[in-house]
């Protein structure tokens, strides 16, 4: 089975050796149309409204794979800060614009979420009564995860 790059190149979707993930992750990180956020909603059965969102991330530019294959290449290449920070913005500025009382849910990784460019990111916001971070069970164990959360 045969894909395109965002830069043209062919690549077999069975082998995905054959691309360059380091240029695509890093096109993906600066370019702001090659992640789109998809928002599914959580909905409160009892009330039968969506009280909140969580947030996922579309790559509309390079390789045409699952978005599984993008993180975990990001995270074989040391890159998963960049790429969540990416989508975290994404989540910030949908946030802000939600009805009070609705949420956004964004996932992170632990290692992500102990970096300097997310910690940097939380600096910048003064509001977090929206947000709700997924942190997978085998992650929450990790160190520094506790602190990064306070």
């Amino acid at each position: 089975m045969i894909g395109t790059s965002s830069n043209g190149k062919s690549f077999d979707l069975l082998d995905t050796t054959s691309i360059n993930w380091r240029a695509e992750l890093e096109r993906a990180c600066s370019s702001l149309d090659a992640i789109s956020p998809v928002y599914l909603p959580i909905v409160q059965l009892a009330e039968r409204h969506a009280c909140g969102y969580e947030l996922l991330a579309r790559f509309s530019q390079g390789p045409a794979v699952p978005p599984a294959m993008w993180f975990e290449s990001a995270a074989e290449l040391g890159l998963t800060a960049p790429l969540e920070r990416r989508i975290m913005r994404a989540g910030f500025t949908t946030a802000d614009q939600l009805p009070e009382g609705v949420f956004v849910s964004i996932n992170i990784t632990a290692e992500a979420l102990i970096s300097s460019q997310i910690q940097e990111l939380f600096n910048q916001r003064d509001r977090y009564e929206n947000i709700v971070l997924e942190i997978s069970e085998k992650d929450s164990q990790r160190p520094g995860v506790a602190e990064a959360l306070t």
